[in-house]
C-alpha cells in the first residue's frame, strides 16, 4: 500500500511537472495556464533544476520568483515554512523578524544566477513588507568594499546567519556560497542591515582583515563583504563556530592550476582563520588552532538545507 501511494505521489508530480513545462513552452501572451500555489511552484523547480533548455530553466525561474512573490504578499504568509522548495535555502535570525529565501540557477558552466526575497514579519510600527533582490554580481569589479541594495545585490546562496550589535545598531552577518565559476567557486561573509525605512542595505565597513606577506609589512584591509575564491575541485569552511565565539574559516594557499588563463588556485592548507566580535568590528584572528585539522573533520553546523540522502543544495 505504501509502494501505491509513494507511486501516486510520483506520478502526480510528473504529471504537474509536464503541465508546467508546457505551459512555459506554449504561453506567449500574460495569462497564467498554470495555478500558482506552492505545488506549482515545486514543479517550477524542477523545470529550472533539470531541464536541459537553458531558456526554459530561466523562463521556469522568473515564473517561480513572480509565482513566490505573490504567494508571500499574502496575508498571514510569514507563518508557512514553504518546506516543500526543496532548492530554496530559508533563513532567519533569532527573534524571526524576517526571512531570507535564495536559490540558485545553473545557466552555463560558467554562469550562474541568484535569485532572493526578503519578508519582514512586520510588527505594531511597520507592516509586513516583501524584497526582490537583484543579483548585480556580474557586473562588480570590487565587490568587496562596497554599500549594495536590493536592487544591486550580491547574489549568494545564504546558509547561516549570524546577529550583532555595530555602529549604527543591529547588524546580522550571512554566510553564502557562490558556484561562481566552473573551476573556481566563491564563499562570503555579507552583511546585512535595515535603513530608517526597513529596506536592506548590503555591505558595511565592519570587517577588518590582516594580510602578511613575505618581506612586507602587515597591511589590514577594512571590507564592506569578505570574499573567498577556492578551487572548484575542493571545498572549504566558513561559518559561525558557537564554541569559539568566531567566525572561522580555511586558510587558503596558492597552487599552479594547470588551466589556460587561470595561472593559479587557492586551496585550503589545514589551518584555520577567523574574526572575533571587538566594539562591533569583526577583527581578524591569524591562527585560531594549534591542531592541524584534515579535510572535512572541522567542527560545523548542521547542512544548509537538510539530511536528505545527504543532499545539500550548494552540494558542499
Amino acid at each position: 500500500m505504501k509502494n501505491f501511494s509513494i507511486a501516486i505521489l510520483i506520478l502526480m508530480n510528473v504529471s504537474l511537472v509536464a503541465q508546467v513545462q508546457e505551459s512555459i513552452a506554449n504561453e506567449r501572451n500574460e495569462e497564467a495556464i498554470v495555478e500558482i500555489n506552492e505545488d506549482s511552484l515545486k514543479a517550477l523547480a524542477l523545470v529550472m533544476m533539470r531541464n536541459q533548455d537553458v531558456d526554459l530553466r530561466l523562463e521556469a525561474s522568473e515564473k517561480f520568483i513572480d509565482g513566490l512573490l505573490g504567494l508571500l504578499e499574502e496575508e498571514g504568509s510569514f507563518g508557512n515554512s514553504y518546506d516543500s522548495l526543496f532548492n530554496v535555502s530559508k533563513i532567519y535570525p533569532q527573534d524571526s523578524t524576517f526571512r531570507i529565501m535564495t536559490w540558485q540557477l545553473y545557466v552555463d558552466v560558467d554562469e550562474y544566477k541568484y535569485f532572493g526575497i526578503i519578508q519582514t514579519k512586520g510588527n505594531k510600527k511597520q507592516d509586513p513588507k516583501v524584497f526582490r533582490l537583484e543579483d548585480y554580481s556580474a557586473r562588480m569589479r570590487s565587490p568587496d568594499h562596497i554599500t549594495l541594495n536590493k536592487d544591486n545585490w550580491y547574489g549568494a546562496l545564504y546558509y547561516n546567519m549570524k546577529e550583532f550589535k555595530s555602529k549604527g545598531g543591529k547588524k546580522y552577518l550571512l554566510f553564502g556560497f557562490d558556484a561562481y565559476k566552473f573551476f573556481e567557486k566563491r564563499k562570503l561573509l555579507e552583511v546585512l542591515s535595515f535603513d530608517k525605512d526597513g529596506e536592506p542595505v548590503f555591505g558595511a565597513p565592519v570587517i577588518e582583515h590582516t594580510k602578511k606577506r613575505n618581506n612586507v609589512p602587515p597591511e589590514t584591509i577594512t571590507y564592506h563583504r569578505f570574499i573567498l575564491q577556492y578551487s572548484s575541485k575542493t571545498s572549504i569552511n566558513l561559518n559561525f563556530n558557537d564554541l569559539e565565539d568566531k567566525v572561522l574559516f580555511d586558510h587558503l594557499i596558492s597552487m599552479g592550476s594547470g588551466i589556460p588563463d587561470i595561472p593559479y588556485v587557492m586551496i585550503p592548507d589545514g589551518s584555520y582563520e577567523g574574526f572575533e566580535l571587538r566594539k562591533g568590528m569583526w577583527v581578524h584572528v591569524e591562527k585560531v588552532f594549534d591542531h592541524m585539522y584534515e579535510q572535512g573533520e572541522f567542527p560545523r553546523p548542521m547542512p544548509v538545507l537538510d539530511d536528505r540522502k545527504g543532499k545539500s543544495i550548494i552540494d558542499k
